[in-house]
Parts: C-alpha cells; sequence; structure tokens
C-alpha cells in the first residue's frame, strides 16, 4: 500500500506532541488549501502518528465499559472538527451539506458530510451497521462484507466504492469502532481508519469463514481512510423528535495525487447527495412501506438497538 498517512485535525497531517495537545494550524494559502510544505518529508516524519484514543481499546465489553473514557475521545474529535471546518470550502450547500478540502502537495482530501433525517437514530444507525446490505441502497458499495467483529462495538469492514471511467472502484479495509457519548455530547461516536492502524493487514482476512471478498468483475485499487476519521449521531429534539443528525469527517487518500476537477466534483456534488437521497428512500421503504423488513427486523429484534432506545430515553432524547 505504500506510505500510509495519519490525520491530525486543527494542524494537517501530522503527529500530536509529548503533552497531548493538537499541534497548531497550518498558515492557509488559498481557500480549501494548507499551506506549502513538501508531502514527502510529512510522509516520512509523521505517518503513524493520530493516536488520540490510546487507551480506550475497550473491545466489546459492557455498554458502561462502552461509555468510559468515550466522552474525552469524542470531545477530541468535535472540537478539531468545529476548529477545521473554517478551513473547508463548501461544495454543496443544500441537504447534505457537504464540504471539501485537499492538503496541497499530498493526496490528502477530507470531506465533511452533513445530513439531517426524519427517522431515530436506531433506524438510521441500522442502515450502516447492517454494513452487508449496504448494497441494497447504496448505488456506489460494491461487495459490503463484514470480516470481523467484536461483540456489538467494533467492526471490521471490507467494501469497494465505484467510481467512473477511467479509474478503477477503491477498495477499503477499515476498522470501525463506536462509543456512546450521549451524557456529555448528546450523541454516538465512530472512528474509523484503515485496519493497519490496528496492526492488521488486508491479507490476514483471506481465509477461513471470513473470507476476503473476490476481485472477480474489475480490477480494484486500494484507498485509505485515514485515522482522524469519524462520524457522530445525534437525536434531534427539535421538531417533535424522532429526526436524526448525521456528521462524517473524513480524511482519505485515494491513491490519486492530483485528480481532475470534473472527479472530485463528481463525489463531492454527485456521488454525496446521490447516496443522501438513497439513503432517505431507503428509510422509508424499510420501515414503512415495509416493516416487517431484514432492516426493521433487527432494529426490533437485537439486544444493540434496545440498548440504544433505552440509552435515548434516559437522556431525554
Amino acid at each position: 500500500m505504500g506510505k500510509t498517512w495519519c490525520w491530525a485535525p486543527c494542524g494537517g497531517v501530522g503527529s500530536l506532541p509529548d503533552d497531548g495537545r493538537p499541534p497548531a494550524p497550518a498558515q492557509e494559502n488559498g481557500i480549501g488549501h494548507h499551506g506549502d510544505e513538501d508531502g514527502e518529508a510529512w510522509f516520512d516524519a509523521l505517518e503513524n502518528a493520530f493516536e488520540v484514543d490510546h487507551g480506550n481499546q475497550a473491545g466489546s465489553g459492557t455498554w458502561d465499559e462502552c461509555r468510559r473514557g468515550s466522552a474525552a475521545e469524542a470531545g477530541i474529535y468535535l472540537s478539531r472538527v468545529d476548529t477545521d471546518s473554517a478551513t473547508y470550502t463548501v461544495a454543496h450547500t443544500s441537504h447534505p451539506k457537504v464540504s471539501y478540502r485537499h492538503v496541497k502537495g499530498t493526496t490528502v482530501h477530507s470531506v465533511l458530510l452533513d445530513m439531517e433525517l426524519d427517522y431515530p437514530v436506531d433506524r438510521v444507525w441500522a442502515m450502516g451497521w447492517e454494513f452487508e446490505y449496504l448494497d441494497t441502497w447504496n448505488p456506489f458499495a460494491i461487495e459490503p462484507t463484514v470480516l470481523d467483529n467484536d461483540g456489538d462495538r467494533t467492526l471490521v469492514l471490507y467494501f469497494a466504492v465505484w467510481l467512473p471511467w477511467p479509474f478503477h472502484p477503491r477498495e477499503n479495509y477499515i476498522h470501525v469502532k463506536w462509543s456512546d457519548a450521549l451524557d456529555e455530547h448528546g450523541c454516538f461516536f465512530v472512528t474509523l481508519h484503515d485496519i493497519e492502524f490496528e496492526n492488521k493487514l488486508a491479507e490476514s482476512y483471506g481465509g477461513g469463514s471470513k473470507e476476503r471478498p473476490s476481485k472477480k468483475k474489475k480490477k480494484r485499487e486500494r484507498a485509505s481512510i485515514l485515522k482522524g476519521s469519524s462520524a457522530w449521531v445525534w437525536p434531534v429534539r427539535e421538531g417533535g423528535g424522532g429526526k436524526s443528525r448525521v456528521l462524517f469527517s473524513v480524511h482519505a487518500d485515494p491513491l490519486v495525487f492530483s485528480p481532475p476537477n470534473w472527479l472530485v466534483n463528481f463525489v463531492l456534488k454527485l456521488m454525496a447527495p446521490t447516496i443522501y437521497k438513497a439513503l432517505q428512500k431507503a428509510l422509508h421503504k424499510v420501515y414503512v412501506e415495509d416493516p416487517h423488513s431484514l432492516y426493521a427486523r433487527r432494529v426490533q429484534e437485537k439486544e444493540l438497538y434496545h440498548t440504544m432506545r433505552e440509552r435515548l430515553c434516559q437522556v431525554g432524547a
């Protein structure tokens, strides 16, 4: 896979100082770009550096363990997104709101995707957590596969993303872990990044009952989701409740050093809004049109979603 990047929000690509404080913001040179620092120097000096969540690897654990320590981690990520957002360019203003930044001189591209959905948190959560069914509604997802799991808290995922010609689909091996930050931040919090940041290799999922997905139809090239990528899901209390707000902060290396503007615009102005509209339609279909759908049954039957609803009631959501 070559060089592996880590993303440190507020300071671009980099490491945390010894005292744990975030690095100072880089000076901007134009809207949506960071300055002219040499990308190769960053590769050599700053890889594998974003470790704000060390010590919070509680595995699946109990629900109390899921909450323990998560508030500080969620707060760090969220404060950095708030600070970082001023350096992004808004690419799509209506629902969903899509903002973009490219770190100049590197292959790092950052996207903020902010959307509100007219369904409660547990139902929205299931649309992503029941990952093997992602391609039933997301038109760009290829072979979504759960490679491994640790209870109801951690997943190892494979999927590829379709891109228009002449680009090959980009495949990803992602470690996903979520935490309950309802008491402190009013949300559920998710970290997501390449499995290599967990000292795992894609080849380690090549056999046994968790077979590595085939690359049978088209050639696929690896992309990288950098550590520091995250997501939040909030219950929306205004307007009678029953709604959710979802915010994704993704720092990615698509392994295209200088993608053409048309491809960037395709991802920001066509792909993201299309996925949002497809998700809206899917939510209506699986919870309203067919209340006995697989998604609806899992939300009603799984302990994970039952406990989520209990926690939301406890905080008055």
